[in-house]
């Protein structure tokens, strides 16, 4: 099949869950981006003036060094650099404003004795503050995500974290940032999420997985299977042990789903 070579990963193995991912979330892609909701001039504005001050030493060495450095040394002990973000990678943003919070008594200081004024108000200061508070439990989530050993059911619990996070805060960015979380997520979550919760925690749900019918997770299953059964026998021979640990954990699924019903009855 066309669609299962570009599901593979470095080693050369099919990714299963990888395709159905792909097909239950493709059709979403093109009409989520038109719901997300928009943010006050605010945030733009405290951004654009942030960029303009950190410009300033990061331009010009001999004010950063001799005169910005100077107030970071004597409050903070040591040397701590302003960072310019790059306007197309989010964490950057971060990376920008959370030393420029740190160090805005300094910067401050270092303006006043260069005699160039600031345009950095303090309600620019509060959405400063806003957006750090924002930020970082999205950069601890994503940094979760992208762990190696990471899985869905670890996913979806740094995901809920960020979200519980977010809703901790009372300001605009992080309520819209939850909200539109929340609902990409519910949106995006596929069946076999809610398997993997089935097979971790029984009939728990998950607050972005719900955990499907008995019927559904068979028709998950059988769906698992053929796709197992269609891959190309030279692939087949490469994985064999892999591909037999698929089987067995599904067969132990399709038990377990029956035993289910007979309880229940």
């Amino acid at each position: 099949m066309e669609g299962e070579e570009e599901c593979e990963d470095p080693e050369g193995e099919l990714n299963i869950d990888l395709c159905l991912e792909v097909e239950d979330i493709q059709d979403d892609l093109d009409t989520e981006s038109d719901t997300l909701p928009e943010l006050s001039d605010a945030y733009k504005g405290a951004i654009a003036k942030v960029r303009e001050v950190v410009k300033i030493f990061r331009r010009s060495p001999t004010k950063n060094d001799a005169v910005l450095q100077k107030y970071v040394i004597q409050e903070h002990g040591k040397d701590l650099a302003l960072m310019l973000d790059c306007p197309t990678r989010w964490n950057s943003l971060l990376a920008m404003l959370n030393p420029f919070q740190q160090l805005a008594s300094c910067v401050q200081k270092a303006l006043i004795d260069l005699k160039l004024s600031n345009e950095v108000t303090q309600a620019d200061y509060a959405v400063v503050n806003e957006m750090v508070a924002a930020l970082q439990p999205v950069a601890l989530a994503v940094e979760a995500i992208c762990r190696r050993d990471s899985n869905l059911i670890a996913a979806e619990a740094a995901i809920h974290f960020c979200i519980v996070e977010l809703r901790k805060q009372s300001s605009e960015l992080a309520n819209n940032m939850a909200v539109s979380l929340e609902s990409r997520m519910r949106q995006r979550t596929a069946t076999h999420s809610g398997v993997l919760h089935y097979l971790h925690n029984r009939h728990e749900s998950s607050l972005l997985s719900l955990v499907p019918p008995a019927s559904v997770i068979r028709q998950l299953i059988q769906r698992l299977l053929t796709r197992l059964d269609q891959v190309h026998e030279g692939k087949l021979k490469a994985n064999l042990a892999r591909s037999f640990s698929h089987s067995a954990l599904l067969i132990l699924m399709l038990f377990k789903l029956s035993d289910n019903s007979k309880d229940s009855h």
